[in-house]
């Protein structure tokens, strides 16, 4: 089954707040009211048609060449199987235990699922930014190879690329699952006051301690807060209980990056937030391509939003990663 493209704008407007910007000033006047807000959080694609998609989403879909390899050594036969497998290879690789380890940080599925999403390999969750100027970097196709390529307008949707927009003060998208897990501890420490005797809460204080995918892939959808939050720690005192999110790596720390996961086999992100909320709560800009150059040079050069900076590949830590996931999953 191939992806599906949006054909016209009046598609999407189903599920967007659609706007279109054509013109230098409608973008600056744009930028200049969306820029430096905290509760706006951006995600840019470089061709306004195609549709939001997962990047495992994409990879079981066209059966890529990862796909075809955990299919064949796993006998995976099912979506689900092919999204566990992956996180499990990660989790239980010792070498990538050793390395976290090393820098005393725990390992939860969040914070795996993140470093496959930046180094290349297939996830549940898209890539969202705290930082307008940083998203646009995105609208430049090809992980942002310059020069431009060639653009000849055809007065259609293939004019354009999109930058989607999430306000961080509706309710849907404040519940991450850093706070979901926040609040169930303090529920459990006062649950645990009214209790006598012994309860076996092993199980949900390892569920709690993983930030478990397995819990949150019963959810639409969820937001995963990232490095700007910092280590985000949560206790359940009467246990003894104590556990620290670190959701951090060096591209996404470049990127000022956080996620909404998508644990769907077949709705796309614009899908399942309008199914689940019945309605249109993502702002769509579309842009026109046209304007990518201003954007490079009034915003992205000036302020050094590089391939470099963006993908950290010089750094020692990115090659290691990438080395340590290689290995995991070849």
């Amino acid at each position: 089954m191939p992806l599906v493209n949006y054909q016209t704008f009046k598609e999407k407007e189903q599920f967007f707040k659609r706007h279109t910007i054509n013109t230098i000033d409608e973008f600056n006047n744009w930028r200049d009211n969306y820029r430096d807000n905290p509760d706006k959080w951006y995600r840019t694609l470089s061709e306004s048609k195609y549709r939001v998609y997962t990047s495992v989403q994409r990879s079981w879909i066209t059966n890529d060449t990862i796909c075809q390899r955990l299919r064949n050594r796993f006998n995976i036969n099912c979506f689900n199987d092919y999204v566990f497998n992956l996180l499990e290879l990660v989790k239980n690789n010792d070498a990538i235990h050793r390395y976290f380890d090393a820098q005393d940080i725990e390992l939860n599925d969040a914070l795996l699922f993140a470093l496959l999403q930046h180094y290349g390999y297939p996830s549940p969750f898209l890539d969202f930014t705290y930082d307008l100027d940083t998203t646009l970097f995105f609208s430049i196709p090809d992980g942002g190879n310059l020069p431009l390529p060639t653009f000849t307008p055809n007065d259609s949707i293939n004019d354009y690329f999109s930058v989607y927009v999430i306000d961080g003060r509706i309710d849907w998208f404040q519940c991450s699952m850093q706070r979901i897990e926040a609040n169930g501890a303090a529920n459990m420490e006062r649950l645990l006051a009214d209790i006598e005797g012994e309860v076996d809460t092993t199980e949900v204080q390892n569920q709690m301690r993983t930030l478990d995918y397995q819990t949150f892939s019963e959810q639409p959808f969820v937001m995963v807060d990232g490095p700007l939050m910092g280590v985000q720690q949560i206790q359940i005192p009467s246990l003894g209980f104590t556990a620290n999110y670190h959701i951090e790596n060096p591209r996404l720390d470049s990127q000022m990056g956080l996620f909404l996961c998508n644990p769907s086999e077949n709705e796309v992100m614009e899908e399942v937030v309008y199914n689940t909320t019945n309605q249109t709560l993502i702002e769509c800009f579309d842009i026109h391509k046209s304007l990518r150059q201003h954007i490079i040079d009034e915003f992205l050069t000036p302020n050094k939003i590089t391939q470099e900076t963006m993908y950290m590949e010089n750094n020692p830590d990115t090659q290691r990663i990438k080395s340590l996931l290689n290995a995991a999953l070849s």
